[in-house]
């Protein structure tokens, strides 16, 4: 777990996923399921795969 230690830092959680918006630098602009919007460190951060299946 990572709190945000100011207003432009998203806190994150172990095991949570994030989307990704911005990872050209060392701090990476993410949304969390909430919609809020923040930088994370880059090096806490693992990249995954997630396949999107229709809702039938």
């Amino acid at each position: 777990d990572r709190n945000g230690q100011n207003s432009k830092e998203l806190t994150v959680h172990r095991g949570e996923l994030i989307e990704i918006e911005d990872s050209s630098k060392k701090w990476w602009r993410a949304k969390n399921f909430l919609g809020k919007v923040g930088h994370v460190p880059n090096n806490i951060v693992e990249e995954v795969e997630i396949e999107l299946r229709p809702i039938v």
